[in-house]
């Protein structure tokens, strides 16, 4: 679909966290076509690895399956984690492994409220965006690694596995 350009995208559904927008597009040969897209907060996920080379990971019951998931600790980008807005993507894909950068700020964050550990060390892997034909969400995936572990309670819907 090389060539496609888009012409227009009209606001068709604002809720909490999603905005869904109709976008125009025109081919090139002239046709229009219309795609849905979904716009979302960033996010970052840490994959949390403990000094034995075990992976650790957490269940949470998700809404949209209706049903527990097995997965990595992992959240929406805060606007607080970083003064400089989230959509400079310049700022936030020029360094994922600066400790001011918003994605760092939310992996390690994220690996502390849902399992009550904090690495030492996070090496960041890639960014994923896992629906990219429809959503703009891009989440960051770090190696958190020499982890610490908090004497604090977590959140009681996860459970570490």
């Amino acid at each position: 679909m090389e060539g496609l350009k888009l012409i227009g995208r009209r606001l068709k559904y604002k809720a909490h966290r999603v905005k869904i927008y109709e976008d125009e597009l025109i081919k090139p040969d002239g046709k229009k076509v219309y795609y849905d897209f979904v716009e979302n907060r960033n996010g970052s996920g840490v994959l949390l690895i403990d000094g034995e080379g075990r992976l650790i990971l957490v269940k949470q019951f998700r809404n949209s399956i209706s049903d527990y998931d097995i997965e990595i600790p992992a959240g929406c980008v805060e606007i607080d984690d970083n003064p400089v807005e989230l959509e400079n993507h310049e700022f936030i894909q020029k360094d994922f492994t600066n400790k001011d950068n918003p994605f760092y700020k939310c992996a390690l964050r994220e690996a502390e409220e849902e399992t009550g550990l904090i690495p030492n060390k996070l090496f960041f892997i890639n960014y994923i965006i896992a629906a990219v034909g429809l959503f703009s969400e891009r989440t960051a995936v770090y190696i958190g690694t020499e982890i610490n572990i908090l004497l604090r309670n977590i959140y009681g819907v996860m459970k570490l596995i």
